[in-house]
């Protein structure tokens, strides 16, 4: 299933920044979703660690840090949409007229809208200042403490 805008949608998907992660985040999706546990699954071996074991037993001082704490936001947002599409007929799936994101949340809306797999989203969002850009349909530019470009 591929989504796309819909200029008559009255819906919109909104993804949250760093600030918005609480130990235990994700656990629900995971028990319950196939498609969300392989979201999971793909970040942890995209980051070479278990970075879900973190989300959903904390600590929460580990789960706060940088590291941990964006790349398994995204997870969560990723794991929600994946969660949505295995649920929910493709007739019935909601399409966005836009997608927007707060900080971190703009990469997930950017991986959501398929400029990214999620693992390279994942490894990307460790170290990069959220002021994405899109140059063209073909390459997606980040800009933050690196410069790093990734092909669609």
């Amino acid at each position: 299933m591929t989504l796309t805008f819909a200029r008559n949608s009255k819906t919109a998907f909104m993804f949250p920044g760093q600030g918005a992660q609480a130990v235990g985040m994700g656990l629900e999706l995971y028990r319950g979703s196939n498609a969300s546990k392989e979201v999971f699954e793909m970040v942890d071996e995209a980051l070479g660690r278990p970075l879900s074991k973190i989300m959903f037993e904390g600590p929460e001082e580990d789960l706060r840090e940088t590291k941990n704490a964006q790349p398994g936001i995204m997870a969560v947002s990723l794991a929600c949409i994946e969660a949505m599409k295995e649920n929910i007929s493709e007739e019935s799936m909601p399409v966005p007229y836009l997608m927007a994101g707060h900080s971190l949340g703009e990469y997930t809306a950017l991986a959501i809208y398929a400029a990214l797999q999620h693992g390279r989203v994942a490894n990307v969002s460790t170290y990069i200042a959220p002021e994405p850009f899109i140059r063209d349909r073909e390459h997606l530019t980040l800009w933050g403490t690196h410069q790093v470009q990734i092909a669609a």
